[in-house]
């Protein structure tokens, strides 16, 4: 039979222990429990059922992509990225991605071109790029928004030019 937790008590039986990789500014808190398995240097981490681990990233030490992105909090489905104050640019050319992609607007504007749409991107906007559409972006004004990637798009080369 599950437990049921009332409100400020937490299911952790065990401390949790506190790591700090001073390259990026990720914490991982991990609680003692079945370990995070990887099969290759360059395979993505398998968790466990039992993998509760927790990861907390500062952007200011957040590492950078090559088209500015910069990368978060990154789980073994999904992943975060950061677009910071990208300026007013023309289109950027047209790609296709292995990954889906949601994204919203905090600040400023953006055209987002997409399968032959367009859409006006402005704060509190979100929006869908499915995996394998034909898209681009041109930024309009100076442009701030974060996106969530579905596998993550730092893995395996699929943030790479096709």
């Amino acid at each position: 039979m599950a437990k049921t937790y009332s409100p400020g008590e937490t299911p952790l039986e065990q401390p949790i222990q506190s790591t700090t990789d001073l390259d990026d500014g990720r914490i991982t808190f991990k609680q003692e429990t079945e370990a995070t398995t990887i099969t290759s240097s360059t395979a993505a981490p398998t968790a466990s059922r039992n993998d509760t681990s927790v990861t907390k990233v500062n952007a200011r030490y957040s590492p950078k992509g090559k088209h500015g992105q910069k990368y978060l909090a990154a789980g073994v489905r999904v992943s975060m990225r950061l677009w910071e104050e990208e300026p007013p640019a023309r289109a950027k050319a047209q790609t296709q991605r292995q990954y889906e992609t949601v994204g919203y607007v905090i600040k400023g504007r953006a055209e987002l071109q997409l399968e032959g749409q367009i859409l006006n991107l402005e704060p509190g906007d979100s929006w869908v790029v499915p995996k394998g559409a034909v898209h681009r972006y041109k930024i309009l004004e100076s442009f701030t928004a974060i996106e969530a990637t579905c596998p993550p798009a730092e893995v395996h080369g699929r943030d790479q030019e096709p």
